[in-house]
């Protein structure tokens, strides 16, 4: 059950709407806020300022958003553990791609284009008896943080054992997804640029002040 890219778990998958829509406070009485009157609305302009509501958590400067979504399967990118807020410390959050299965409405062409590489935000999963049943694709364009706490195992129907992806295909995924990121587009090849870039971390590494013993 590690949180390493290539692992699959279920988790709660948003997908983003045309058009933002928020809880809005059509009333909100502080003191007894059982006779607050809530609304989802899109948003508008003077919605980025309001009072605080408490009964939401929300600061004067929040919005409680409203997506649609659902509990769906979902291949692990890559987690860290939060550190900017002190509120965060502790939490793991993980980079995550959800998974969807081929309908008949889709054509023999475009599962062929995915398994070739054509289409630059799908990663194509064979269907496996103790893995994804049906023959899938990872959709890049929906990548999202998930944390770690709404994470639940997904199981092989046979071995009953968490699935991940084999090493070789773990790999050629995270090459894929840099390709859609529009890295190893320029004239250098990847492992140069990563060269540069750990020669680079070394550098600044080295003027940090090192801590003096007590």
């Amino acid at each position: 059950m590690a949180l390493n890219p290539g692992q699959l778990f279920y988790a709660h998958v948003t997908y983003p709407p045309d058009y933002p829509r928020i809880v809005y406070a059509e009333k909100y009485d502080p003191k007894d806020e059982s006779k607050s009157l809530f609304r989802i609305k899109r948003y508008s302009d003077g919605d980025e300022s309001h009072l605080p509501l408490k009964v939401l958590n929300l600061e004067h400067d929040d919005n409680l958003y409203v997506y649609r979504g659902k509990k769906r399967l979902l291949v692990i990118l890559g987690t860290c553990k939060l550190s900017w807020h002190e509120k965060e410390i502790g939490k793991s959050v993980v980079l995550a791609a959800p998974v969807f299965s081929f309908k008949s409405g889709h054509s023999q062409e475009l599962v062929v284009r995915t398994q070739a590489f054509d289409i630059p935000p799908w990663y194509y999963l064979p269907s496996d008896s103790d893995g994804c049943l049906y023959e899938s694709a990872v959709r890049f364009e929906y990548i999202q943080p998930v944390m770690a706490s709404w994470l639940a195992p997904f199981l092989g129907i046979l071995s009953h054992r968490p699935v991940a992806l084999s090493d070789k295909a773990r790999d050629l995924m995270l090459i894929h997804l840099s390709r859609f990121l529009g890295f190893g587009s320029s004239e250098r090849g990847a492992e140069a640029v990563a060269a540069d870039m750990m020669a680079y971390r070394a550098l600044l590494l080295e003027q940090i002040p090192k801590p003096t013993a007590k």
